[in-house]
């Protein structure tokens, strides 16, 4: 795998769409359920990630030049940096992509906000990814949820010390 991590080019927006629509459907049905799984894929469409791209640093995983995975950090003040997407296709589950990004995304941050110290994720599906991000050294910070539209979902919050 010639695997590597750049910034989103607009015309990804198509590709991570349908990443995170394979995530609902194929792994967190089971977690959400039909009514949250679909508040979930349709709570963002292609031009969504456009608009999110210039007022957030987006980031590509790819394999040999195939899209395979995104995440998106976002910094919410001085001192805290947050962790809002982490993808990764179905076909490259487990192959440690999502490990690489979380480095990756930690490391942007220590380069280019060297204040921000606290870095925070909240997950809707604890019981799907809850030990990954545990695995990557995020504690569990308490409750939160993620704000689909018209259907908000009950999420965990896990924060890390950079």
């Amino acid at each position: 795998m010639a695997f590597s991590i750049r910034p989103f080019r607009d015309s990804d927006a198509d590709t991570v769409f349908r990443l995170r629509a394979e995530a609902f459907v194929t792994q967190f049905f089971e977690e959400l359920g039909p009514e949250r799984c679909a508040a979930g894929v349709n709570a963002y469409m292609p031009s969504d990630y456009l608009r999110m791209a210039t007022e957030m640093k987006f980031f590509i995983a790819e394999d040999t030049g195939i899209p395979v995975g995104f995440y998106t950090i976002k910094r919410i003040d001085e001192s805290t940096a947050e962790l809002l997407f982490i993808y990764v296709s179905t076909k490259y589950l487990r192959q440690g992509i999502g490990s690489r990004m979380i480095r990756h995304s930690e490391e942007w941050i220590r380069s280019n906000w060297p204040g921000v110290g606290t870095y925070l994720v909240d997950t809707g599906i604890p019981k799907y990814n809850g030990d990954f991000y545990r695995r990557m050294g995020f504690t569990d910070a308490g409750a939160s949820a993620c704000p689909f539209p018209n259907l908000p979902i009950p999420a965990l919050r896990l924060s890390k010390r950079l």
